[in-house]
């Protein structure tokens, strides 16, 4: 998480979650996800 810009890189391993999933769960705690930059949905 990087705090000045406001962003977070995140890696993940595809066959234990979606993308979609991690969206979603990051929604679910209250921040945004710019899906143009995500990469999925």
């Amino acid at each position: 998480m990087n705090l000045a810009t406001n962003r977070a890189r995140v890696r993940s391993d595809p066959a234990r979650v979606s993308a979609a999933a991690m969206v979603a769960r990051v929604r679910d705690l209250g921040y945004e996800v710019p899906l143009q930059q995500a990469g999925c949905c």
